[in-house]
């Protein structure tokens, strides 16, 4: 059914970035959001885990919470953001 909402968009003179902003993206915001957060709240419970188990090095959830936990700083939303970021955008080809 989005199929037909699209090209009925293209037809009406829309842009490909007007169709996918106004037509496409309400339809996968709900999905969007619910699996972001699905993937946090997946990633929050294995914190612990990844605290025990890793050996000298620190992943980048366990550095967050250090940080959070001992002592605040800017550097940990603005990490915290920079790496959402990164990973929500798409894969450029060269």
């Amino acid at each position: 059914m989005i199929r037909f909402k699209e090209e009925a968009a293209r037809d009406h003179g829309a842009s490909r970035f007007q169709v996918f902003r106004e037509v496409t993206l309400p339809y996968l915001s709900p999905g969007l959001v619910w699996g972001g957060l699905f993937a946090f709240l997946l990633s929050w419970s294995n914190l612990p885990l990844s605290i025990f188990t890793t050996g000298s090095d620190t992943t980048l959830p366990e550095w967050l919470f250090s940080r959070v936990a001992t002592n605040y700083s800017p550097d940990v939303p603005a990490v915290a953001v920079t790496e959402a970021v990164r990973r929500a955008s798409p894969k450029v080809r060269r």
